[in-house]
């Protein structure tokens, strides 16, 4: 009868211990969905401007038609750089491509052309380009993050 329960004891044990590491990767497994860049691209006729983000630096920079530029770059704050991450971790980056903004003024050069990129576990995610100012829904939230990382 004794080996009977340390037989069973031993079965308990190992299935909690099979459970506790698989639920040890599965959680391992979101948090390492690392971003490992994000790229704002804007552009119009005459001019262009990117605001890319990895996990060390931010650089802003931006071009007009005659070849006249301005670029900064500074450190990215670890503050920033986590909440990047977590609004990352939101979307479904295979649908990104998919996303469609609500209006269309940078058709007729009415509005910049934005468009985000994501670089995430070795892929590149790119959205489909909108108006300024005008994400799709899915990427507001993100959107409005880093265009507030412009403004610092």
């Amino acid at each position: 009868m004794k080996s009977y329960n340390l037989f069973i004891l031993t079965l308990i044990l190992s299935s909690i211990l099979i459970i506790s590491c698989e639920s040890s990767k599965s959680t391992q497994s979101k948090s390492d969905n690392l971003l490992s860049k994000i790229t704002l691209e804007k552009v119009t006729m005459g001019s262009n401007s990117s605001l890319e983000i990895t996990k060390d630096e931010i650089l802003n920079a931006s071009n007009t038609r005659d070849g006249m530029g301005d670029a900064s770059k500074g450190a990215t704050e670890s503050k920033d750089w986590n909440k990047l991450n977590n609004l990352v971790s939101k979307l479904d980056l295979t649908q990104i491509d998919q996303w469609e903004g609500p209006t269309q003024a940078r058709f007729y050069d009415g509005a910049k052309a934005t468009t985000i990129i994501i670089e995430s576990n070795g892929e590149i995610y790119n959205s489909q380009s909108f108006d300024e100012g005008q994400p799709p829904a899915e990427l507001k939230e993100l959107y409005d993050y880093l265009e507030s990382l412009v403004n610092q």
